[in-house]
């Protein structure tokens, strides 16, 4: 993958705020569920914090696959990757900010940090000027940032 498509992803996701991030629950059902998301710098890895005992957290442990997604007016983003958990309080604490305090009342004591290596990342763009339900009027563009491994 080319620095390039890694810098317009980065781009796309600083931009953000709250994703969907989808996982795999007990029974092999997908799961998607609101997070937080800050992005100060992407080199290929997102990361997230959630409550140390949640479902989500569960999830991951049993099934580390997971898919992160966003929609909105003018981009679409489906991100695909392995994560890992960590409930190291000083991981936590370096990546706590002020947008996790509503979600999480106990803290950087009572999370984990969840790492996502991203594998592939689609997104799409689209650049024009009406925002009317489909069918789309103007140009849709899609980029592929495939093969992040």
């Amino acid at each position: 993958m080319t620095n390039e498509n890694v810098g317009k992803l980065g781009d796309v996701l600083r931009a953000l705020d709250h994703i969907m991030l989808t996982t795999h629950d007990q029974s092999g059902h997908v799961v998607g569920r609101p997070m937080v998301l800050r992005v100060d710098h992407f080199d290929g890895s997102l990361f997230l914090i959630a409550p140390r005992d949640s479902r989500v957290v569960a999830n991951i442990r049993a099934n580390p696959e997971v898919n992160i997604a966003y929609t909105g007016p003018k981009t679409s983003l489906s991100v695909a990757g392995r994560a890992t958990v960590s409930p190291n309080r000083d991981q936590v604490a370096a990546r706590w900010h002020r947008g996790l305090d509503s979600w999480l009342p106990g803290g950087a004591d009572s999370a984990a940090l969840i790492e996502i290596t991203v594998d592939e990342a689609r997104f799409w763009t689209y650049t024009g000027e009406q925002h009317s339900p489909l069918p789309i009027r103007g140009e849709m563009r899609q980029i592929d940032v495939a093969d992040f491994v």
